[in-house]
């Protein structure tokens, strides 16, 4: 008659109950991915991690068009026509900030139209007010100009 051996195992090592030596097994082990902690800063503040900023990077670039070389010079032309606007600007309100008046009749203004008609004044209050709002005009349009430079798409 044949002897039956149970097994049983304890800690992961068989043990017969018929009093016969153990086996010693293998048992496979698990690989388990490391967690990722959050390393705690001085205001606890999410760290990127560089996969991150990599697939970020990717995903921009789909969404780009690429632009050709004609289309890039073409803007780089209006950046420098903005540009340019912008310097003669500044030149004329620089040119009307040098421009000195005071009380005396020494003072005129003068406004000439394409077909030749002029009109005249030395009313300093006039001027006052004329030189004015050229200059507001003018900064304004500086203003723009500026703004449209700083947020152009090359």
């Amino acid at each position: 008659m044949a002897t039956k051996t149970a097994n049983a195992k304890q800690n992961g090592t068989d043990i017969k109950k018929n009093g016969a030596t153990p086996k010693t097994t293998t048992t496979a082990t698990q690989k388990v991915a490391p967690t990722q902690t959050t390393p705690k800063g001085a205001n606890d503040k999410e760290v990127i991690q560089p996969e991150d900023v990599t697939k970020k990077l990717a995903q921009e670039a789909l969404g780009k068009i690429a632009i050709s070389i004609e289309d890039r010079m073409t803007a780089f032309e209006q950046l420098t026509g903005l540009a340019n606007q912008r310097t003669r600007l500044k030149n004329k309100l620089n040119e009307l900030n040098k421009f000195v008046f005071n009380n005396g009749a020494n003072c005129e203004f003068t406004v000439k139209d394409e077909e030749g008609k002029m009109f005249t004044t030395s009313n300093n209050n006039l001027i006052t007010l004329v030189t004015g709002i050229l200059k507001e005009t003018l900064e304004e349009r500086k203003t723009e100009i500026e703004n449209q430079i700083v947020t152009f798409n090359l």
